[in-house]
């Protein structure tokens, strides 16, 4: 979910353990650009998450993705 003021919140559906070697981060991709953009970690222990997307404004049609990577990202 997105609002306005360029916060996302993120909830869990169906949550899957991370393995202990990884964290989760999130990514943004506007729709035009050529490479994602990190919008940072997100902790392990949340089950919802928000995110102030000062880099990026949410719009119609861009992709948000979570990957796993190793500590750090």
């Amino acid at each position: 979910e997105a609002d306005r003021g360029g916060a996302l919140r993120l909830a869990a559906v169906n949550r899957q353990p991370v393995p202990p070697d990884r964290v989760m981060q999130l990514w943004a991709l506007p729709q035009g650009a050529t490479a994602p953009t990190s919008l940072g970690l997100i902790p392990s222990e949340a089950g919802r998450y928000s995110a102030s997307t000062t880099a990026i404004r949410p719009s119609p049609g861009m992709l948000v993705e979570i990957t796993l990577e190793p500590p750090g990202g």
